[in-house]
C-alpha cells in the first residue's frame, strides 16, 4: 500500500468516534494485513513508545511492518510475528490459509510489545511476556476488537491469551474466519 494511503487511512481511524472490529472483506492478502496493522497502530494503546528501544524511541503507532506470505511447514504455526525493538520494526510471516483472525492476533500482539516497557531480570534477561505486556495484550484486545477477556487473562501464559483472542474473533464469524489468502 501507499504510504500516503496508509497515513490517510491512519488519520481516519484516528478520527473515528467509534472503532468497531470491522474486517474489510474486499481486502485479501497483504492488503487485509496493512489495512488492519494501521487501523490498529491509530487506536488509543499504540500511541506509547514505551516498548522502543529505538533512539530516539518510536512509538507503537510509527512503527513499520514487514511482512510476507509463504506456505508453511507442517510443524510452524500459521502466523507467526516478531517486534525488532531497535529497529521499530514488526515483522510478519503468514500461511495464506492463515485465517484474519490469527494474523489480527499477531498483529495486536506484536504491537502490544512495541507499546510495553521491556523489564529486564536481575540477571539482565529481557522479560517481553511478562505482567506489564500481558495487560497491555488485553487492553489492545478490548479496544480493538470489543473483547472482553476473562480478567484472569493478564495471570494467563501469552499465548493463552492470544489464542482466547482467535477463539473470540472467529466467534464474531463471518470475515475472521476467511482465510487471508481468499
Amino acid at each position: 500500500m501507499d504510504p500516503e494511503v496508509l497515513q490517510a487511512l491512519k488519520k481516519i481511524q484516528r478520527d473515528a468516534v467509534k472503532r468497531e472490529p470491522r474486517v474489510e472483506p474486499e481486502l485479501s492478502g497483504m492488503d487485509f494485513i496493512e489495512f488492519e496493522f494501521a487501523r490498529l497502530q491509530a487506536l488509543p494503546f499504540a500511541t506509547t513508545d514505551a516498548g522502543s528501544e529505538a533512539d530516539p524511541p518510536i512509538a507503537a503507532e510509527d512503527v513499520q511492518l514487514a511482512m510476507r506470505l509463504r506456505e508453511r511447514p507442517a510443524h510452524w504455526h500459521s502466523v507467526t510475528g516478531a517486534h525488532l525493538p531497535e529497529q521499530g520494526c514488526i515483522t510478519i510471516t503468514a500461511d495464506p490459509e492463515a485465517t484474519r483472525a490469527e494474523i489480527a492476533s499477531v498483529l495486536i500482539h506484536e504491537l502490544a510489545h512495541a507499546a510495553t516497557p521491556t523489564p529486564r531480570s536481575p540477571s539482565g534477561r529481557r522479560t517481553v511476556h511478562g505482567r506489564a505486556f500481558r495487560t497491555m495484550l488485553v487492553r489492545a484486545a478490548k479496544e480493538a476488537y470489543g473483547l472482553d477477556l476473562d480478567p484472569e487473562a493478564i495471570t494467563w501464559s501469552s499465548w493463552r491469551i492470544d489464542d482466547a483472542i482467535v477463539r473470540e474473533l472467529h466467534a464474531l464469524g463471518g470475515e475472521w474466519r476467511l482465510a487471508v489468502g481468499s
